[in-house]
Formats: C-alpha cells, structure tokens, sequence
C-alpha cells in the first residue's frame, strides 16, 4: 500500500495543484494523509472541494495552530 503523508500550513494553492497532479504519479497512492496547521480554513475547503476527484483515499486532520515539522509528520504516521 502506497500512502503519500502531507504537512501543510496555510498553502491551499499547493495543495490544490498537488492532489490535482496525485493522480499523474505513477503508482497512484492509496491513500493520501493530510495534517493541516493552517490558522484558517482555506486548505480544508480546497480538499474538500477536490476529494470526490481525487483516486486516492483522503484521510485530513487539521489543528489550527503552527506546530513543528516533526509534530505534524507524527500525527500523519499516527493517522
């Protein structure tokens, strides 16, 4: 199984154009894990608007505050 684990914070653009393009790799993942430390909510509303399009399982967790890097990329192993 192929997961692609994301960390974001307040980059919706990016993570638009990134799960756009998820589906060009050549081993679609599976599942892609998205932690989102964004103080908005823009990032989640652009997943959900391209969820249904997108080939892989999203599972998206978002906290709301600026954690560290490694914060982050433990949750989305955790997940």
């Amino acid at each position: 199984m192929i997961t692609l684990a994301i960390v974001t914070y307040n980059r919706p653009e990016d993570m638009k154009n990134l799960l756009e393009n998820s589906s060009n790799i050549e081993d679609i993942p599976e599942q892609i894990v998205i932690v989102d430390d964004s103080e908005n909510k823009d990032t989640e509303e652009t997943v959900e608007e391209l969820r249904e399009d997108i080939d892989s399982d999203i599972d998206y967790s978002r906290s709301g505050e600026k954690r560290t890097f490694g914060e982050s990329r433990n949750e989305a192993i955790e997940m």
